[in-house]
Order: C-alpha cells, then structure tokens, then sequence
C-alpha cells in the first residue's frame, strides 16, 4: 500500500499503464466471443502420418495426423508462402515443399527461423470427426465453410 505523501517513481505508471492497456486490448479481443467450431474431417479419412490442406471460412490451413492426434496450423509458410499441407512429413514436423522449411505441427514451432513460427488452432476429435475451433475470426469469402485443397500427403 501507498502511504499518503509516498513517492512512486514515474517507470512505475509507465509499466501500470502498459500492463492495463495489454489486459484491456487482450480481453476486448476475446469478449463476447465464444469458439465456433468447423467439421473439417472424418478421422479416418487422414492416416497417421498425412497432412492436407484445408480452406475454413476463407482462412487457408493445413490438417495433420500424428498418430493419431490430429493438429491444424496454417497452410502457407512464413518464408515463400508455400503450402505446408502438401509438404513432406515426419514425426511432428511439416517441410515447406518450396524450400524445406520444417514447422512442428503440435507447436507451430519453425526450426530454421525460431522468430517464424505458424499459428496453430484448438482441434477436438467428436464421433468420429476432427472439428476445428476458431475464435472471433470473420470469414474472408463467402461459400461453403470447409473445403478440402489437395490430397492426403
């Protein structure tokens, strides 16, 4: 507690104020909104081991089954753009099919640029369906909400 005539230095407020701007700025980012989740596949469709590319409400992703646990990050790679659901795959790690880039698919982790990783998004595995959760995200383009791009891989 502050005693009356206290002196609080000025690095104080700056670091206060800083803290309350983040916590306003995250908050508001998630108020009021609740997971919307998306059929993306039947789990027996993707063998362990097999990726593809996804297009959900006009947000282009990439789908992986590692032993079957299924992860979604984003399709296109940080590097060229390249699509990460039509890369090689082994273990937990995806290879950017243009120039070899691996991301960990559980982490979204890259490991030739550690400052560029891909998002990786909640999945849940319901009936014997992979459903994908997005949280506040508006659609790009309208049409169907799933679509799948290319093959398994």
């Amino acid at each position: 507690m502050c005693q009356e005539g206290a002196f609080i230095p000025s690095h104080y407020f700056t670091l206060h104020f800083f803290f309350v701007l983040h916590s306003v700025l995250f908050a508001s980012d998630l108020a009021g909104c609740m997971a919307e989740f998306f059929e993306v596949a039947e789990v027996a469709s993707l063998a362990p081991g097999s990726g593809r590319s996804l297009l959900v409400r006009g947000m282009r992703l990439a789908l992986f089954n590692v032993g079957g646990t299924f992860y979604v990050i984003e399709d296109d790679c940080p590097h060229r753009g390249g699509p990460l659901g039509a890369g090689w795959f082994e273990g937990c790690v995806v290879h950017c099919p243009m120039h070899g880039w691996g991301f960990n698919v559980t982490t979204g982790a890259c490991d030739v640029r550690p400052d560029r990783p891909v998002k990786t998004f909640p999945v849940e595995v319901r009936d014997g369906k992979v459903w994908l959760a997005l949280v506040g995200r508006e659609p790009k383009s309208p049409g169907s909400a799933v679509t799948t791009e290319t093959e398994d891989r």
